[in-house]
């Protein structure tokens, strides 16, 4: 189960360096006002979901944490919201 689920915070330097490496267009962007939060992950052997913001707070991209740090993002049109 994921910790500080639903509070919102700044992105961590390898979380950066993952969306820049996925993202070719944020590559050369400041996102350094991104934010992201953590939801329960359904997904089996998933630590947690992620859902990250631009720094207007608009949602812009789904994230999933697995084990050894690593983290796969994709875009996404809407947030993930945890109904457990």
């Amino acid at each position: 189960m994921a910790t500080d689920i639903g509070n919102r915070k700044s992105l961590s330097a390898d979380l950066v360096k993952s969306l820049k490496k996925q993202f070719q267009k944020l590559q050369r962007l400041d996102i350094s006002a991104y934010t992201f939060e953590r939801h329960n992950s359904h997904y089996p052997d998933a630590k947690a979901d992620l859902s990250v913001y631009d720094s207007l707070g608009t949602h812009v991209i789904v994230g999933r944490e697995f084990g050894g740090r690593q983290t796969l993002f994709w875009e996404s049109a809407t947030p993930i919201v945890d109904k457990r």
